[in-house]
């Protein structure tokens, strides 16, 4: 159960700087890309944890069912593609949906033209989730790798006998991982974090 809990918070938070990372290479491609304001970077960042941290409890189900589970390669680049993929592929859906609740939050929109506008998102949720999917695929392959190289490090202390390192180990890993993500895509050099995408 401490697993499952540790790998959809740090699933969340992959998410959240995938989520940054394509708005903020979207934002100014060819010219001077920059970091998202707070306020519209929160309504992104919420956009990219809720798939994020989505995709990674389905891992879970899937991938370990329990943590006596044995470790497989297959399984570790399965890992990878799926989180890579399907989280863009869930954002694609969500993001146009945070978009404009952040657009009606600032007054941009009325409550019935935001609900006009959801309904027109879900409509256009397939082809919408397509595109983030195949845009994102660069940002993907690396964010489902360091889902899935911390998801195994997290499970391997989690499986020590030793109790201080079983659970004091997988929580400090979650922890440091998902601050360190959050830190350099909301924070680190524009240029270099939009060449990701």
């Amino acid at each position: 159960m401490l697993f499952r809990i540790y790998v959809i918070l740090f699933g969340g938070s992959i998410g959240i700087a995938m989520a940054l990372i394509a708005r903020l290479a979207r934002t100014k491609r060819y010219y001077d890309p920059e970091h998202l304001p707070l306020e519209f970077g929160s309504f992104v960042a919420a956009s990219g944890f809720i798939s994020g941290a989505l995709i990674a409890f389905l891992t879970t189900l899937v991938a370990w069912n329990t943590i006596e589970s044995t470790f497989s390669r297959i399984r570790f680049i399965l890992m990878v593609l799926t989180f890579g993929f399907l989280t863009g592929f869930i954002r694609g859906f969500i993001n146009p949906i945070s978009v404009s609740s952040f657009d009606l939050y600032k007054g941009f929109l009325t409550f019935n033209e935001s609900l006009d506008l959801i309904g027109s998102h879900l409509f256009n949720g397939p082809i919408n989730a397509s595109l983030e999917a195949a845009s994102s695929f660069n940002t993907g392959l690396l964010g489902g790798f360091i889902f899935a190289a911390g998801s195994f490090v997290m499970w391997l202390t989690l499986r020590s006998k030793n109790q201080i390192i079983s659970y004091m180990g997988s929580f400090s890993v979650m922890l440091i991982l998902s601050t360190l993500m959050i830190l350099i895509s909301s924070t680190g050099p524009p240029e270099l974090l939009a060449k990701l995408d």
